[in-house]
């Protein structure tokens, strides 16, 4: 175990802490910073508070959250921005750590013109960059970012070599500066669960993650006489409302359930059969549920969007679809052929176990020099 020990602190900033891959990925890493015994301030800089917050799932006492609409309620167009500014002059970090362009980029400013003494810079570029980019506030203002100031880190992380490879060629970042480290989640003892529930999805409601493809498959399952299967759909966002509409327009209130998000997904993981995503291609650096659901014996299958094939093989650890029909009958299959599902469920445990532990964020360590 490491005891070692820092008076200068590190600093996380993002968006929130709300429900979300990052956030947990935030979690994940000041609680292994604290069970490895390195002894460091970390501050997290946030932008706002979110209704939904895992922030009492931070276990480390030297964590300290400062929120800028907290304190400014009156918020100028970029005034998170010189937040962060005053947050690092103030603060003096011997690291940071910041997720995505709207975020990294007030740091890589930073360093630029604050950094009179040394300051480890990682960036976690947690997206496929260039496909995101019109989804943002300021696109053109991220790309230039982009472009100019992303070359000034010390270590730019993806979560897969698409990920990656994107950034290199769209956005010329230098191959020696952009690392692939695989996402990661916690792996739970193999146990056999009663499988309650047919069909679960989890997610944020927002346009972006396609899921009015997975009600539309719902609504044709049942259209074709699955009409006793259990489905939960668990998440919160913008388009809620949408979807309920949907649910109960298409007479679908007996198969879906939509719940808000859950503090403990575990539960719900292990008592379901199938796991979909419909993330569109090149939305996801990778999201972590479908790791998640690998990981707690549910058969995966998910659209094909960026950085799926580096993680599942078509008809071994789960099905990788391309439409709407195809997704409905990898459904059927898995409902009908219960031998093959238990044996995608297998192969994507054995192979999560393998290469997606917790282990990986000692990488995330090693790059911001806090071993």
């Amino acid at each position: 175990m490491n005891n070692k020990s820092f008076q200068k602190p590190l600093i996380i900033v993002f968006s929130n802490l709300g429900l979300g891959g990052i956030q947990r990925k935030i979690v994940d890493i000041v609680n292994f910073i604290h069970k490895k015994n390195i002894s460091i301030p970390i501050y997290i800089i946030l932008r706002k508070e979110d209704d939904y917050s895992i922030s009492q799932e931070i276990k480390n006492p030297q964590v300290h959250i400062r929120i800028y609409q907290k304190t400014h309620t009156k918020r100028a167009a970029f005034g998170f921005t010189f937040f962060v500014l005053y947050q690092i002059m103030s603060l003096h970090p011997q690291s940071v750590l910041s997720f995505l362009s709207p975020f990294s980029i007030p740091v890589l400013i930073a360093k630029i013109c604050l950094f009179w003494r040394k300051c480890t810079l990682v960036i976690s570029q947690d997206h496929f960059t260039s496909n995101m980019m019109d989804t943002l506030r300021y696109p053109l203002l991220n790309t230039i970012g982009l472009w100019f100031f992303y070359r000034f880190a010390d270590t730019i992380i993806t979560p897969s070599e698409g990920s990656r490879n994107d950034l290199i060629t769209t956005y010329s970042i230098p191959p020696s500066l952009a690392v692939t480290v695989r996402n990661w989640t916690k792996i739970p003892p193999m146990l056999e669960y009663k499988k309650t529930i047919d069909i679960i999805s989890i997610s944020r409601f927002v346009k972006g993650k396609q899921l009015f493809i997975f009600l539309e498959a719902i609504k044709e399952l049942s259209d074709r006489g699955y009409k006793n299967i259990k489905v939960k759909l668990i998440g919160d966002g913008p388009e809620k409302s949408r979807y309920a509409l949907y649910i109960q327009k298409h007479g679908l209130k007996q198969i879906i359930s939509i719940l808000p998000p859950q503090k403990n997904t575990d539960r719900l993981y292990n008592r379901a059969k199938i796991f979909v995503c419909t993330s569109p291609y090149n939305h996801e650096g990778f999201p972590l549920t479908v790791l998640e659901a690998m990981a707690h014996g549910a058969a995966v299958i998910t659209t094909d969007f960026g950085s799926t094939r580096e993680v599942i093989t078509h008809g071994d650890n789960g099905f990788i679809v391309q439409n709407q029909t195809e997704l409905v009958d990898s459904i059927i299959l898995l409902l009908e052929n219960n031998k093959k599902r238990r044996l995608i469920a297998k192969s994507a445990y054995t192979y999560i176990r393998k290469h997606h532990t917790d282990t990986l964020i000692n990488k995330y360590i090693h790059y911001l020099h806090l071993l």
